[in-house]
């Protein structure tokens, strides 16, 4: 009795060993794909730099690294016998839900694309917005997925939505010298 008691927790610890081998193979592989990523995206902004795609490049490898890292874990955890099918129907549920919750960050998401296609301004531009708040007025020093960080003179650092950039009346003093 003794000896079928070890042996099954022989088999318990070599499962939980299996199980952490696996998932740091998935962490490394997950971390050599973001590595392969990184390093074609700088390549193709080296090669695509007078270009205007170079503007979306940021957005696109945040895009392709959300979508290794959901694949990596989808694969992680179907190897481990959870039903993806399951889980992608959960998704789909969760995803409307989530959509009407979202329905802001979506907008703002679309508002940074559409502030880099229209080209209104940049990072390094000073620029004054209006918006329904006021107006705020700085240099851009970021544009990111959700907002655009401008940084006052005084040194006040003002976080606008991108939904509220895409529609306000925007004033790029850099492109005026």
């Amino acid at each position: 009795m003794e000896e079928m008691l070890l042996n099954n927790l022989d088999g318990q610890k070599m499962a939980d060993l299996r199980m952490v081998l696996n998932l740091c193979v998935f962490v490394a592989l997950t971390a050599g794909f973001f590595k392969l990523t990184q390093s074609f995206f700088i390549r193709l902004k080296t090669k695509l730099e007078n270009s205007n795609v170079v503007r979306f490049l940021p957005l696109f490898e945040k895009t392709v690294k959300g979508l290794i890292l959901f694949f990596m874990i989808a694969t992680f955890l179907q190897s481990h016998g959870y039903s993806l099918s399951a889980l992608i129907a959960g998704f789909g549920i969760t995803g409307l839900a989530v959509g009407f919750a979202a329905k802001e960050t979506i907008s703002s998401a679309f508002g940074a694309i559409a502030i880099i296609a229209d080209k209104s301004f940049q990072i390094g531009d000073h620029i004054v917005v209006s918006i329904a708040a006021g107006a705020a007025e700085g240099v851009v020093e970021d544009i990111n997925m959700r907002s655009t960080k401008l940084r006052a003179p005084d040194g006040t650092l003002f976080i606008v939505p991108n939904n509220l950039m895409a529609a306000s009346v925007i004033k790029n003093l850099t492109a005026a010298k």
